[in-house]
C-alpha cells in the first residue's frame, strides 16, 4: 500500500491522540436520571454530540468514540457531515456533526453497533452519496448498510477515518458491502 493512502489513517489517529490523549478538548458532560434513558451531550473540540441511550444506567457508559470524515485524495477533513451510532436493528440512536477539521466525537454505550452517515449532510456535488470506510464501501440510501463499530474500550477508541470520494478525481465507489 502506497503512503497516500496511509496518510488520512495517520492524520486522524494523531489529531485523535493530540485532541483526546493530551487532555485537550475540553467541553461538558450532561446526563440526567439514574435508571431508564441517560442524555448525554458532549461539547468538545470535535463538534457537538448528542443522544439518547434507552433501558440503562449513567453508569452503562463505556467510553468515548471518535473518528473523522475525509476527502479520500487529500486526506481534509470534511466539516458538517452528521454522524450516527446504529443500535439494534439499525436503529440511530446518537448523532454528532463533523468540526471544521472533520473530526467527530460520542460518549457512548456497548448498545452502538454501526457508525453510519446521514445522506445529504456532504456536499454531493462534490463528493459521491456513499463512503468507504477500511477499504469497504457502504451506501446511506441502503437501510442498515453501515460499517459495524469496534469493540468500544472503556478509555478511548478511535475510528479509521471514514472516506468521501471526489467525483471528479475518482471513478464511483464499488457496490455497497452492507453488513
Amino acid at each position: 500500500m502506497n503512503m497516500k493512502n496511509w496518510s488520512p489513517v495517520l492524520l486522524c489517529a494523531l489529531a485523535g491522540a493530540m485532541i483526546f490523549g493530551c487532555g485537550g478538548g475540553g467541553g461538558g458532560s450532561t446526563t440526567t436520571g439514574t435508571t431508564g434513558t441517560t442524555t448525554t451531550t458532549t461539547t468538545t473540540t470535535t463538534g457537538t454530540t448528542t443522544g439518547t441511550t434507552t433501558g440503562g444506567t449513567k453508569n452503562d457508559l463505556v467510553g468515548n468514540l471518535v473518528g473523522c470524515v475525509v476527502d479520500a485524495n487529500s486526506g481534509a477533513g470534511i466539516p458538517g457531515v452528521t454522524v450516527q451510532l446504529l443500535g439494534t436493528g439499525d436503529v440511530a440512536f446518537a448523532q454528532a456533526t463533523t468540526d471544521a477539521q472533520g473530526f467527530f466525537a460520542f460518549t457512548t454505550t456497548n448498545a452502538a453497533k454501526k457508525v453510519a452517515l446521514l445522506q445529504g449532510t456532504w456536499n454531493l456535488t462534490k463528493y459521491y452519496g456513499g463512503y468507504l470506510y477500511n477499504g469497504a464501501s457502504f451506501s446511506p440510501s441502503v437501510v442498515g448498510c453501515a460499517p459495524a463499530l469496534p469493540v468500544i474500550t472503556p478509555s478511548k477508541t478511535i475510528l479509521n477515518p471514514i472516506q468521501l470520494l471526489d467525483r471528479v478525481l475518482n471513478p464511483p465507489p464499488p457496490p455497497p458491502t452492507c453488513n
